[in-house]
């Protein structure tokens, strides 16, 4: 008996670590886009800082996003972020604007307009944007909540953040690629306007160099000359 009821204690000891990974499994996490590494003009990429978190959650016809900006640029290079651009892979047919709340409490809906097909200088057109001609300021964090539909109703779609943070904004029209994109002005700090759209741009892979492409043809014919050893 005694071995039975250490073993009970150890059975449920175990139950419980593996409900707790569970549940800690089954909470959301954002996926950040984390802005800026490149500016649309003179102003320096480096401080148009802001990032975008993701959260998609449900399932079928009743899914959300949870897009949360935060305003991390700050003195002597505070900006106001008034408009972020984003974009979705074709499997998102629709997006709905339900929230904005401004630093855990304020209700600013109202206030930010959310458009589709918006362009960023330098950066193409992206899919959305939440626009706000204010702002939010420095250190500010602006919670969006949308309504998603993907699929249709019948055969809705499961969405997940890479539907939202691996998408490209359309540039046929030039510019350079970018996952996600903010407008930063200063406001006229110090009597001198200065603004800029910041992006997170896609860096392409740099091309194998010289040595590179001689380890690789080294490491092919070596592996050439191994098959023909062992077929020998």
């Amino acid at each position: 008996m005694p071995h039975t009821s250490a073993f009970r204690i150890q059975f449920c000891a175990a139950v419980a670590v593996v409900a707790g990974a569970l549940a800690l499994s089954s909470v959301a996490s954002a996926t950040p886009i984390v802005l800026s590494n490149e500016s649309s003009d003179a102003t320096s990429a480096s401080v148009l800082d802001a990032t975008l978190d993701f959260v998609t959650a449900g399932a079928g016809v009743e899914q959300t996003l949870t897009l949360t900006l935060t305003n991390d640029t700050g003195s002597p290079n505070s900006f106001q972020v008034g408009e972020i651009l984003f974009n979705a892979s074709n499997r998102v047919t629709g997006v709905s604007l339900d929230s904005a709340i401004l630093n855990g409490s304020t209700d600013v809906t109202g206030d930010w307009t959310l458009a589709s097909g918006s362009s960023a200088t330098g950066f193409g057109t992206f899919d959305y944007s939440v626009s706000n001609g204010a702002g939010i300021g420095s250190g500010d964090s602006l919670v969006f909540s949308f309504s998603l539909t993907a699929g249709g109703t019948k055969n809705p779609l499961n969405l997940n953040d890479g539907d939202f943070v691996n998408a490209l904004s359309d540039v046929s029209g030039g510019g350079n690629a970018a996952y996600a994109a903010g407008f930063f002005d200063n406001g006229a700090r110090g009597g001198q306007r200065d603004s800029a759209y910041g992006a997170n741009v896609a860096v392409p892979a740099p091309e194998p160099g010289t040595a590179e492409l001689l380890l690789i043809f080294g490491a092919s014919a070596a592996a050439i000359g191994a098959r023909r050893s062992r077929s020998e």
